[in-house]
């Protein structure tokens, strides 16, 4: 390596200082030691920046390179310093026009005298003449990463933030659930009686006291509706809110037009195995398909019904259960309810999703195992059941339907339906998608203000290469996209000559294209030369934006915008 002494005096003083030459295309073998003075006394040069900057011959470039600057702490307090002229300081031959070191510290900004350089030229006459160097390159890609690193950040706080909520409505729904549980199993287990309207209380109660033996009671239930049975009623597995019709009126069943059907696509049912399964309604309609399916989806065969009640014989096996109304033989009229239970059949009640209050029996009682007069029966209330009922189920103020689903009200109390309705409404489901006005929404994944929300580890790559690329003979080009952001590196080799703004891909997918302008890339040739190339906006093409040549090697780096415009 050539080392050179020069003397410079900030304040712009000739000194006697040897020529520097080089050659075209000569890089890192020039280093020169320069002492600095203002007006011959040493100065300091701790803190400050220095910069060699010039203008090669003919002003066909300018050079500002502070990073080929090497200083020691020793060296800065003498005002020594060196520097390695790089390969693109001589670029183009002949004399430089001009050529100095700046220094700026706290905002001022000094210079040295002239440093004469003359650059010859080389045997290979196609050299490609260099391009203007940046020194700030590297400060901008700094920049960018910090920026992206930053917007990741705020994009991980928000979605800890989100998370959090979550997890707060999650406990306030799981404890209003408990909460409605616990009065529904208090509500089951009470042993609470009613009186019909028909009725002689006391002479009833006369009559029971005498033929009172506890061995002989047996549990009755009665419904909203005033149905009385001795045997408490299955659920309903059926959810005809479902089904799929025209006029819905649960006052008179789901009247049906003619030639029309209530359902062709399938709702499924968990099924328990070695359990019968009975299909029920008040007169014969149109029928049920069902089906029947075991592990993995795999089908096992079909049942279908026309009369009332039926019981299912499911295969062995069976996991799960979908069924079908289907368009049989009755071409109009009305449908009464369907109703589908396990084990044998019990009185008619909704699916609890349709109607929860008629669903479940709302009065239990008792009667005397041998008597099947219905004077034997004594369905009143008790003064402690009337007191049980006020404390326990709410039945004065209760808040209506609209004031259940504001869930603003602290004065009125709720039913199971209305809380449901309030739950519903207000709270964050633990199944089953839900949109959340203003806040978030649950589709498909977790979203803020409509866009899916981007985990640390969320990304999609893209790798452009010989394979993908008729302009690659070699290297590859690579493309992460995180959120809304796409980082592009790489190094690849040119198999055909490029100019400017010649596509170099069409490939490149939608979701990675640039939005709002263009995505330009940075980096640098083959000789060590700052080009680059740019995704163009709202397309699928990779442009060239400097002129490249045959087998030219390119690598580069950089950050680009593919969200929302």
């Amino acid at each position: 390596m050539t080392n050179k002494i020069l003397n410079l005096d900030i304040s712009k003083e000739p000194k006697l200082n040897p020529i520097i030459y080089g050659r075209v295309g000569d890089g890192g073998s020039q280093r020169v030691t320069l002492n600095t003075s203002k007006r011959d006394e040493q100065l300091d040069l701790t803190g400050y920046t220095i910069t060699f900057e010039g203008v090669t011959s003919g002003g066909k470039t300018k050079v500002f390179d502070s990073d080929n600057v090497v200083v020691t702490s020793e060296g800065l307090k003498k005002g020594t310093f060196d520097y390695v002229f790089p390969n693109m300081a001589f670029a183009v031959k002949g004399k430089y026009e001009r050529a100095y070191f700046s220094f700026i510290k706290d905002g001022i900004r000094d210079t040295s005298g002239e440093i004469e350089i003359i650059v010859l030229d080389n045997a290979d006459i196609d050299a490609a003449e260099a391009e203007t160097i940046i020194t700030e390159y590297n400060k901008l890609v700094t920049e960018l990463r910090k920026l992206q690193d930053q917007a990741i950040a705020d994009m991980n706080q928000n979605f800890a933030a989100t998370q959090a909520k979550i997890s707060e409505l999650e406990k306030q729904l799981s404890d209003t659930q408990s909460e409605l549980q616990q009065a529904l199993k208090d509500f089951e287990n009470g042993n609470f009686w009613k009186k019909e309207e028909s009725f002689n209380k006391e002479q009833s109660s006369a009559n029971v006291i005498d033929q009172i033996d506890s061995r002989n009671f047996v549990d009755a239930w009665k419904m909203a509706d005033g149905t009385v049975t001795n045997v408490y009623p299955n659920e309903n597995l059926i959810v005809l809110s479902q089904l799929e019709t025209g006029d819905y009126d649960q006052a008179t069943g789901l009247p049906v037009p003619s030639g029309s059907d209530l359902k062709r696509n399938t709702i499924p049912i968990e099924v328990e195995q070695n359990v019968r399964y009975v299909v029920s309604n008040s007169k014969a309609i149109k029928s049920m398909r069902f089906f029947f399916y075991g592990d993995n989806g795999t089908y096992l065969g079909t049942n279908n019904t026309e009369v009332s009640p039926h019981t299912i014989v499911m295969p062995e096996n069976t996991k799960l259960m979908n069924y079908i109304v289907w368009n049989g033989v009755q071409t109009s009229g009305s449908y009464v309810w369907w109703k589908l239970e396990k084990g044998t059949q019990t009185i008619y009640t909704p699916a609890p999703t349709d109607d929860l209050l008629n669903a479940y029996p709302m009065y239990k009682g008792q009667r005397l195992a041998d008597s099947n007069n219905p004077d034997d029966y004594d369905w009143s209330y008790s003064d402690e059941y009337v007191d049980y009922a006020i404390a326990q189920n709410h039945v004065t103020n209760l808040a209506t339907t609209e004031e259940a689903k504001a869930g603003t009200n602290t004065t009125k109390t709720m039913t199971p339906a209305t809380t449901a309705q309030s739950i519903d409404n207000r709270a964050v489901t633990l199944a089953s998608n839900q949109t959340i006005g203003g806040i978030k929404n649950f589709q498909d994944g977790l979203m803020v203000g409509g866009d899916l929300a981007v985990s640390k580890n969320d990304h999609s790559v893209f790798i452009l290469n010989a394979s993908n690329c008729d302009k690659i003979i070699d290297g590859a080009a690579t493309f992460i996209k995180h959120g809304a952001l796409v980082i592009a590196l790489g190094t690849f080799k040119f198999k055909t000559a490029a100019a400017f703004g010649t596509v170099i891909s069409s490939a490149l997918p939608a979701e990675l294209s640039a939005t709002i302008v263009n995505g330009i890339v940075t980096g640098n040739g083959s000789n060590d030369t700052a080009k680059a190339m740019y995704s163009e906006k709202g397309t699928t093409n990779l442009r060239a934006n400097s002129n490249f040549v045959i087998n030219e090697w390119f690598t580069f780096g950089g950050v680009y915008w593919a969200g929302k415009e």
